[in-house]
């Protein structure tokens, strides 16, 4: 994953593992969460409704910039790229040449 970021977004960028495998406590066949960091793709909230609401356009082009250069051993599942949602992803699975196979939500 991180050399497709690379790829798209420079050298800077980078995938974070987050959730259950950094906490210990994945199951069997669980899913790999990753986000990543890209210097210039920070998260803008606005203003709505005399409150405050994610702007996720910037991070769904993002996503939507990545996933057009995941080929080869990454198989895209499923996208999750509206404006507005909050946490916007795709579902990607991994199959390495061994065999290996992995899911995991990009964020």
């Amino acid at each position: 994953v991180n050399s497709r970021l690379r790829d798209v977004f420079g050298d800077d960028a980078r995938a974070l593992p987050f959730g259950s495998i950094l906490q210990s406590v994945y199951l069997e066949g669980s899913d790999l969460d990753l986000c990543f960091d890209v210097p210039g793709e920070a998260i803008s909230v606005v203003e709505f409704n005399n409150g405050k609401q994610f702007d996720s356009t910037r991070q769904v082009e993002a996503l939507r910039r990545l996933a057009r250069v995941l080929d080869g051993n990454f198989q895209v599942i499923e996208t999750r790229l509206w404006a507005g949602l909050k946490i916007p992803l795709i579902i990607v699975r991994y199959q390495s040449s061994s065999g290996f196979m992995i899911e995991a939500d990009l964020s």
